[in-house]
């Protein structure tokens, strides 16, 4: 199967919605970080998102858009998911993932953040289940991405599809931490790994989007669809001489894939508060429209954005 350069090239021509969701300045909380959408009708979505509070600890709330009327529904946002006790694996935050109804329950994949000593931080997957989109019960107290041999260092953002009888997951890896300027930082890449149940997965240090050079330490949040049976993922990569920016790759077969980050094009000039950095896109499909929410300026401080690209039936 051959794949074209100029279909590739038109999924990445993104048409800005622009900014459509940002904090008010006198909120207890800050950053609407890693949007996570999941469809509830007709051009109606849920958007899950990470905020902080004074502590800097991170909560996941929700607000509900319109994607034809192009406007939140209720400005008042609303607290879904929050940190757990003391010594569990997110004791000092949590962060929105990828949802997926399974057998009527709403599966949200998180990231749970524990405070460090010698690294900043320690962060690994978890589940929290739903019946409603609205109240939640976390999947056991330890996560479901756990370290291993193939992941020691962390387990974090992912994005799954369900194909046939078997869940198949992108998920960020951690390979090392790294000092730099006496501040210490995660390496990290992106990994494959599959599950019958959702919940128990088998890793095989199988890696699909790795480093383009030695500068490049960040491969982040990848969203995954298939599009004219492509494989397709867009993620978010940074050096330490740069902010984050927006990637893509894509594969045939999920065997290999090409790194092509050059195509991502947003059509217009870079708004204010997208004007230093872009990341953590999500994608999804809608009204024959390819759809991604991502974050601008300082890791989601400066608010959400869309943006789309039309495709043929």
């Amino acid at each position: 199967m051959n794949i074209s350069f100029t279909f590739l090239k038109k999924i990445n021509n993104w048409k800005k919605v622009g900014l459509i969701f940002k904090l008010t300045k006198n909120s207890y909380f800050s950053h609407t970080s890693v949007p996570t959408a999941y469809k509830l009708k007709k051009n109606i979505i849920r958007i899950f998102f990470s905020s902080r509070n004074k502590n800097n600890e991170s909560n996941i709330f929700f607000i509900d858009y319109h994607l034809k009327k192009k406007k939140v529904l209720k400005k008042k946002t609303k607290l879904f998911l929050k940190p757990e006790q003391d010594g569990l694996f997110d004791d000092s935050g949590v962060t929105p993932s990828y949802i997926i109804k399974y057998r009527n329950i709403y599966r949200l994949y998180y990231v749970g953040w524990r405070s460090g000593s010698k690294t900043r931080m320690s962060l690994f997957a978890g589940l929290a289940e739903s019946k409603n989109l609205k109240t939640f019960k976390k999947y056991g107290r330890c996560p479901i991405l756990d370290r291993n041999s193939i992941d020691p260092f962390l387990t974090a953002t992912l994005s799954i599809l369900k194909e046939k009888k078997k869940f198949n997951m992108w998920y960020v890896s951690g390979d090392r931490w790294l000092k730099y300027k006496k501040q210490s930082y995660p390496k990290y890449n992106i990994k494959f790994c599959s599950s019958k149940d959702g919940i128990q997965w088998i890793r095989n240090n199988d890696v699909k989007i790795n480093y383009l050079s030695n500068d490049e330490y960040a491969i982040a949040r990848p969203s995954v669809i298939k599009i004219k049976n492509i494989y397709c993922m867009w993620y978010c990569y940074k050096k330490f001489s740069t902010e984050y920016k927006i990637g893509f790759a894509y594969s045939k077969n999920n065997s290999k894939w090409i790194r092509a980050d050059k195509l991502v094009n947003f059509i217009g000039k870079k708004q204010n508060w997208e004007n230093k950095m872009r990341c953590y896109p999500f994608i999804f499909l809608e009204n024959k429209k390819i759809y991604m929410l991502y974050n601008g300026n300082k890791y989601g401080k400066s608010g959400i954005g869309l943006a789309y690209v039309e495709i043929d039936n």
